[in-house]
């Protein structure tokens, strides 16, 4: 091969290996950002709405079911976060959890095995901040301050 030929061979390979190189890492942070972009869509909120639905629930239940011993290792979480990147085919390619203990590791792998619907494209974000309230305080915006009527 000439010398030519070398230089656009370079340039041919820089120019797909550079991108593979300079992209950012998946964080939540960024998943986050994605979520916010793909639930702004008209198919990502149709989408949404028929994700959060009885399948949902079973593929969410049946992986906590099968990490219950984890859990009793790491502990209970009040508030964690958890992202999902749903390919093409419905099925999660990443899951992320934070804080990343073995419990909710668990939780995140078992959900990446969990076929859902088909996504309006291939990388759709989800993003799901849980909060733990005891129960009949939802409702509340803050702690009830003493001598002052009730927030309910």
């Amino acid at each position: 091969m000439n010398r030519s030929g070398k230089i656009v061979l370079g340039l041919l390979v820089a120019t797909v290996f550079i991108p593979c190189l300079a992209h950012e890492p998946l964080t939540l942070t960024v998943l986050k950002d994605k979520a916010t972009a793909d639930a702004a869509t008209a198919e990502g909120k149709a989408y949404l709405k028929e994700f959060f639905t009885n399948p949902w629930m079973l593929a969410f239940d049946s992986a906590d079911e099968q990490c219950r011993d984890a859990q009793v290792r790491s502990g209970w979480h009040g508030d964690f976060e958890l992202g999902l990147i749903i390919g093409g085919n419905g099925y999660p390619t990443d899951a992320l959890v934070s804080p990343g203990d073995e419990a909710l590791t668990c939780l995140a792998d078992r959900l990446k095995a969990s076929g859902f619907i088909r996504p309006p494209h291939d990388g759709f974000a989800i993003y799901m901040p849980y909060k733990l309230t005891e129960p009949g305080t939802e409702h509340r915006t803050a702690a009830p301050v003493p001598g002052e009527p009730s927030n309910q």
